[in-house]
C-alpha cells in the first residue's frame, strides 16, 4: 500500500505548524490568546495511504499547540481537487494551502480542540 509520507513529511508537518500559528493571528489578531502551534504527529498511520486519502478527502494528524505546545488537538486536514491531484502525482502540497484572507478553509474549535484546514 502506497503511503502519502512523501507528501506529508517532516517539512510538510513543520509547514503546518507555521501556516497554523500565523493563519490564528491573521484572522483573530483581536484575541489575547496566542496560539503557538509546536508539533504536529500522525494521529494514525494505517490512514495514511494514497488510497485512503482519495476515499476519504481528509487525514487527522494531531497538533500540539498552545503557548508552551502541551493541548492536544485533532487537525483535519481535508483535501480539494488540486491537493488530491498533488498528492497522486507525488508533488509539494504547500501550494494548496489556504491564504490568510480565506477564513472559511480554516478553523479552530477551542471547545473541542480541533482544527481543521481546507487545501485547495
Amino acid at each position: 500500500m502506497a503511503r502519502i509520507r512523501r507528501n506529508i513529511d517532516q517539512d510538510f508537518l513543520e509547514y503546518l505548524e507555521y501556516k497554523i500559528s500565523k493563519l490564528h493571528k491573521r484572522l483573530r489578531p483581536k484575541e489575547n490568546f496566542k496560539m503557538w502551534c509546536k508539533d504536529i504527529k500522525i494521529a494514525n498511520p494505517e490512514n495514511c495511504s494514497v488510497e485512503y486519502v482519495k476515499d476519504h478527502k481528509q487525514v487527522v494528524l494531531k497538533a500540539f499547540v498552545d503557548k508552551n505546545g502541551r493541548i492536544e488537538f485533532d487537525l483535519y486536514v481535508n483535501f480539494g481537487y488540486q491537493a488530491l491531484s498533488s498528492l497522486s502525482k507525488g508533488l509539494d502540497l504547500k501550494s494548496t494551502f489556504p491564504g490568510y484572507k480565506n477564513e472559511e478553509l480554516f478553523a479552530i474549535d477551542f471547545e473541542n480542540k480541533s482544527i481543521s484546514i481546507n487545501l485547495s
